[in-house]
């Protein structure tokens, strides 16, 4: 994929647009052990043309209607969700810190953001919990999810 130029993205996601959306986000805090894969859960209120995954500098993931630019530095580790939703995989320690996402709107006259707090540390696989979500849709909206939590290993 063709990295943006920085002026493009701040040119297309910086500048801040008139009104804001709420942007609701699955969990604020999220613990991992190194080398766990990891999903940044949003839920934007409005449909979204355009967005950015900030980690410091430069951004993790850039998108613009349907297209996603991701930084030389996540490449194989980084994968943006069709819903806006992050996943890196593979978490290291260097990964611990704040994860800001800013969308606009597909009208281009809104504009949400959210944060994310991730925290990586060394442990032994078998303390690892893997998250499990299963979700019941209808052709109108979600019906239901549940969440289970799984200890590596068991039964």
């Amino acid at each position: 994929m063709l990295w943006l130029p920085v002026s493009a993205v701040l040119a297309a996601v910086i500048l801040p647009p008139v009104q804001p959306f709420a942007v609701l986000v699955a969990e604020t805090e999220i613990r991992a052990l190194v080398g766990d894969a990891v999903t940044l859960s949003v839920r934007p209120a409005v449909a979204v043309g355009r967005g950015v995954w900030w980690f410091g500098f430069p951004p993790v993931v850039y998108w613009s209607r349907g297209l996603h630019t991701v930084s030389p530095e996540y490449r194989h580790r980084a994968l943006l969700l069709p819903n806006t939703s992050l996943v890196l995989r593979a978490v290291r320690v260097t990964d611990t810190g704040d994860y800001t996402v800013r969308m606009v709107s597909l009208s281009g006259k809104t504009s949400g953001t959210a944060s994310v707090r991730l925290t990586v540390r060394e442990g032994n696989p078998a303390e690892r919990l893997r998250s499990v979500s299963v979700s019941v849709l209808t052709a109108a909206a979600l019906v239901s999810t549940l969440s289970v939590q799984l200890l590596s290993g068991s039964n």
